[in-house]
């Protein structure tokens, strides 16, 4: 419990004054319209009249109910009320009559000449989902767009009030109290318990945080049976009964058979949206009668969905029984189209395994969900086919092949592999029809991504070969399937190889280069460009940046044409090191623009998180630290990206980590198990940045241990790039390292790295300051027309989407002009940029 938080009797009436939401309102209060929506027995009124006690502002309450509907009724209750605060107001306000929208100026005029020496007040509207006349809704909404100086308005309603109130939430005039906000805590339930004299161990303060929901009326039950009484579970089960007994009494008893029907059926899923109950009932008197029941069920205009009382939704499936077989399985259909036809995939699996249909869940995972799955989305469809009941995936021709994709994308390779080999076992056994060399393509599939993704760790390079196979049966196979293996995934490097063996690149490169094509022609493009980034890999890391240049174009092409967005995305990340290297910044720009189209692509998942990466390193080495993208400065879960995303990752975020000189952060999280060390390249990298920083945390001693590591793993495969794209920090230590005389790496390979990091650094400068220049960070920032445009609009407090709308650009067009700006004006925020462009006067 806080130490401001107390309980408090009023009578026989236990009340926990909450720290907590005294602050929300506190919080809420600053804005001058405050919207409290909560149902039934959450203490809203309670809790807005406990923390308007201790304000020194007038205060208004006015109580509404259904004859405030008619506007005479409402204008008398409203002015008659004002008495209290201000006589004069009240009468000239009475003089008037209730004004319509057209003569709103005269109510502002009357308010503003008798309110200006007074006091500030505060108004509370409770109950305010009585209000159902749309001219009465007028005025409020009238009130709502033009706030007072000296008041201030809160609603008290069970449900969303039927406002527009948009522009106020773009303005930020609005804030929301919530039922989730008014909910007891686990804390100020044992807090409230406590200060009644009852102590719970903590599995019995669990059971009842669940058993109450936080729902203030239960908790108070609770709370009441529990001192009649020293036994737990009564409490428990009487506090169950009696909200259940209330429950049937104040709602269900009084439903139509039709809506008590329906709302068991209801609970048999688990989110209301409007369109989803409004096709599971079709009929809209049904629907009036259910949005009647306010205390347990109100609308949520911004998730545009129902919100029901999670102890009414326990209390409706204790009743499920009433169901038959065919009223579930209507239900779960109706909601897992629903949710198919909104894209909500997860869900609708879930829908359709409650039903038993696996043929229609293989049907989505197969067409809708990407080869390389997220580990929760992987962890979370293998579940579903290990729980499957015993046969029932024995006719669903896909399910083992899908079944090995999701065990690919936890990593687990040996796994995939193995159940990889017995499909291939069964169906090569059997005659070949259409189900056998469709099931037989997928499963090489599977064989020929296991054994590219184990390369690293077994240095053989045999992939083709399963691949090979899959051509095979690819003859087999309708033209148009392609199953979702359309975009090829991969990690921080193009080559799969973790020795330090002379040649084993080439090995890769040469398997690569037989199976690109195979993989190319059935399955639509996949992998095209991969062979190329390859070999272009390769040259760059061995300083040929010629003629890495030359094939990473080439990959950018290959890849662009058949959508192959990774290996796109990649391509344009050696693109930008090379031209760094080179100090060529108007070829550069080129490499920025064309990052900036892939937000454009719809099918491409992680079209951000990729622009996010490349962009950030670059910004990062440009100085402009503030344009990197804020998720890569704070800790990032190991399970929030797929492996391959994760991987180029950590290889970015520990480049950003050094060049933003954040040296002991970086040297745990080097040390730290990254799959990224599976890699030659990325062990490379690695060891030179752990060098680096060991030199400048002056670990000498460290630092020569470090670069001499990289320096064995580069040696035999004649890799320079890792050391001389460190500039003058590795001019630097392999100065010193010379001098040293302990270093046991060779003079003349120390001194060749030194001069190629001395042309870096001298071209990472030249570029440095174009970039500056052509982004005002040398002085004036010059805006283009489209600049001055979208500034001007975030200026005015317009969001990106109304600025896209208005400007009539992509969303994520705006997004990027949004990031050039703050490029331009050195700035990390809309803040920012707004107080800057004023300074200097840019608009």
């Amino acid at each position: 419990m806080s130490r401001f938080d107390a309980v408090e009797v009023q009578g026989n009436y236990p009340l926990l004054v909450r720290t907590r939401v005294e602050q929300l309102l506190a919080k809420a209060i600053e804005c001058p319209f405050v919207v409290v929506t909560a149902g039934t027995g959450y203490g809203k009124t309670r809790a807005v009249s406990r923390f308007l006690a201790s304000r020194h502002e007038e205060i208004l309450v006015i109580q509404l109910d259904q004859r405030d509907n008619t506007s005479a009724h409402f204008w008398e209750h409203y002015t008659h009320a004002l008495e209290t605060y201000s006589q004069q107001l009240s009468q000239r306000l009475a003089e008037i009559e209730f004004p319509s929208l057209s003569m709103m100026h005269q109510y502002y005029e009357i308010t503003d000449e008798v309110l200006s020496e007074n006091k500030d007040y505060i108004v509370v509207f409770d109950d305010f989902h009585c209000i159902t006349n749309p001219e009465i809704l007028g005025f409020f909404d009238s009130l709502i767009k033009h706030p007072r100086k000296r008041s201030s308005l809160i609603i008290i309603s069970r449900m969303e009030p039927a406002l527009n109130l948009m522009e106020q939430v773009i303005k930020g005039d609005v804030a929301f109290i919530s039922e989730d906000d008014l909910c007891f805590t686990k804390q100020e339930i044992g807090a409230f318990l406590k200060g009644i004299g009852v102590s719970l161990t903590p599995d019995n303060l669990a059971a009842v945080c669940a058993d109450t929901k936080g729902w203030a009326f239960s908790l108070n039950l609770f709370g009441m049976f529990l001192k009649k009484t020293d036994t737990i579970q009564y409490a428990r089960n009487s506090t169950r009964s009696s909200i259940f007994k209330f429950i049937d009494e104040q709602l269900f008893s009084t439903a139509s058979p039709r809506l008590k029907h329906f709302l068991v059926q209801l609970s048999l899923i688990d989110f209301f949206p409007v369109s989803l109950v409004g096709e599971m009932v079709r009929d809209q008197e049904l629907i009036i009668e259910f949005e009647s029941f306010s205390s347990f069920i109100r609308y949520d205009r911004y998730l545009t969905a129902y919100r029901i009382h999670p102890l009414l939704l326990e209390f409706l499936q204790d009743r499920q029984d009433i169901l038959t077989d065919d009223d579930k399985q209507e239900a779960w259909q109706r909601a897992a189209v629903w949710c198919v036809e909104n894209k909500q995939f997860l869900d609708a699996i879930s829908y359709y395994e409650k039903m038993g249909d696996y043929a229609r869940i293989c049907e989505i995972i197969d067409r809708d969900f990407p080869q390389q799955q997220s580990p929760s989305c992987a962890a979370f469809l293998l579940q579903i086919f290990e729980n499957a009941p015993q046969g029932a995936l024995d006719d669903v021709a896909t399910s083992s092949v899908l079944h090995m994709r999701s065990l690919l994308s936890l990593d687990r390779v040996e796994d995939a592999a193995e159940l990889a080999k017995e499909v291939v076992r069964k169906y090569e056994a059997l005659p070949a029809t259409y189900v056998s060399c469709r099931t037989l393509f997928s499963a090489h599939i599977v064989l020929g991504l296991a054994s590219w993704m184990r390369a690293t760790l077994t240095d053989a390079y045999d992939f083709d070969l399963s691949f090979e196979r899959v051509d095979h049966y690819c003859n087999f196979c309708p033209s148009d399937y392609v199953g979702t293996g359309s975009q090829h995934y991969i990690s921080a490097y193009a080559s799969m190889v973790g020795t330090a063996r002379a040649g084993a690149f080439e090995e890769y490169i040469a398997a690569m280069e037989r199976t690109v094509p195979r993989v190319q022609r059935c399955l639509n493009g996949n992998m095209s460009g991969l062979d190329s980034l390859a070999k272009a890999e390769l040259l760059f890391f061995q300083a040929d940046l010629k003629q890495a240049e030359i094939l990473a174009k080439i990959a950018f092409e290959q890849a662009n044409q058949h959508e192959q967005y990774e290996i796109r995305n990649r391509a344009l990340y050696y693109l930008l090191r090379i031209y760094v290297a080179q100090g060529k910044y108007e070829h550069i720009n080129w490499v920025i623009s064309r990052l900036e189209l892939q937000l454009d692509l719809d099918q491409y998942h992680e079209k951000q998180i990729t622009y996010d990466l490349v962009t950030s390193w670059y910004y990062t080495l440009m100085g402009s630290s503030g344009c990197v993208a804020p998720w890569l400065n704070e800790e990032i879960e190991g399970d929030a990206f797929g492996e391959y995303v994760m991987d180029f990752v950590n290889l970015i975020k520990a480049r950003i980590l050094y060049e933003t000189q954040r040296f002991e952060e970086l040297l745990h999280f080097v040390q730290s198990d990254m799959r990224l060390k599976h890699f030659l390249l990325g062990s490379i990298e690695i060891k030179v940045l752990e060098a680096l920083c060991q030199y400048q945390m002056k670990n000498r001693s460290l630092a020569f241990e470090a670069l001499e590591s990289a320096y064995r793993l580069s040696e035999s495969n004649g890799f320079l790039m890792p050391f001389v794209e460190q500039g003058k920090h590795m001019r630097t230590l392999t100065t010193v390292a010379r001098k040293s005389g302990i270093c046991k790496i060779p003079d003349a390979w120390l001194e060749d790295v030194n001069h190629r990091s001395a042309i870096y650094a001298k071209h990472l400068n030249l570029v440095i300051t174009d970039y500056r220049d052509a982004n005002g960070l040398s002085g004036d920032a010059k805006l283009s027309t489209l600049e001055r445009s979208v500034l001007a609009d975030l200026v005015d407090g317009l969001s990106r989407s109304e600025i896209a709308v208005q400007l009539g650009l992509s969303i994520n067009t705006v997004k990027s002009v949004i990031n050039m700006i703050y490029r331009k004006l050195g700035v990390k925020d809309r803040a920012e940029a707004i107080r800057v462009a004023i300074e200097r006067k840019l608009l």
